[in-house]
């Protein structure tokens, strides 16, 4: 199964996307299984001139990924060090995951574009996320999640790309407590099963520690 899954990516994404810098998933082979998450980035950050490992690299390298970017990576920058799985993105992610009562190293994680860049703007956004998603679809024709957990909730993010992509029957929104930003989910159907699409703000700047109402919101929309 994964190794036809492998195949099939590869051969559905454009040149541009394969030999790009980046990842198409950031959790172990363990995860490519039926689950009730899938966890949703934007893209892969750092630098492309500096990260040479290309997307198609991390495919065919996948079958023996036990790794979990979120947990055992070095995410440190030029400017900042930090241990592995120490970097605020990842440190707020195991919140928001303990809060679930859910180990994150179970969850089949990735982003909604596989190319790297420094930052969202350093990559563009509807033309890659369209050619990425028909992995994703293949991904979800796994995993069959009932809760997509996406964060980045604005614009240009993979919840707003999901949100334009699919119909939703059920939304709404409460404040995040940090500043203007907001926490939004809705209920939709992909590949006719009933998904609830949540969307924090981006953690690499956002916590929910010591936000009780938020904490309780997220577990109402998971139960």
């Amino acid at each position: 199964m994964i190794e036809k899954f492998i195949q099939k990516a590869i051969k559905i994404l454009p040149d541009e996307i394969l030999n790009g810098s980046g990842s198409v998933i950031y959790s172990s082979v363990e995860t490519l299984r039926p689950g009730k998450y899938y966890i949703l980035g934007f893209n892969p950050g750092g630098d492309a001139a500096e990260n040479k490992s290309n997307v198609k690299d991390s495919l065919n390298n996948f079958l023996t990924r036990k790794e979990n970017a979120y947990l055992d990576e070095d995410w440190s920058s030029k400017t900042r060090k930090y241990k592995s799985g120490n970097h605020p993105l990842q440190r707020h992610l195991v919140e928001v995951m303990n809060t679930i009562g859910e180990d994150l190293r179970d969850v089949c994680a990735s982003n909604l574009i596989f190319l790297r860049s420094p930052d969202q703007y350093g990559v563009k956004y509807l033309a890659p996320a369209k050619a990425c998603w028909r992995v994703h679809e293949m991904i979800l024709e796994i995993v069959q999640p009932r809760i997509i957990l996406a964060f980045g909730n604005g614009q240009r993010s993979p919840y707003d790309f999901l949100w334009h992509e699919y119909n939703n029957f059920e939304n709404g929104e409460i404040d995040s407590k940090h500043g203007n930003w907001k926490c939004r989910f809705f209920k939709t159907k992909i590949q006719d099963r009933e998904v609830v699409v949540i969307g924090l703000p981006h953690l690499s700047r956002y916590s929910i520690k010591n936000k009780d109402m938020v904490v309780k919101w997220i577990q109402g929309l998971t139960t």
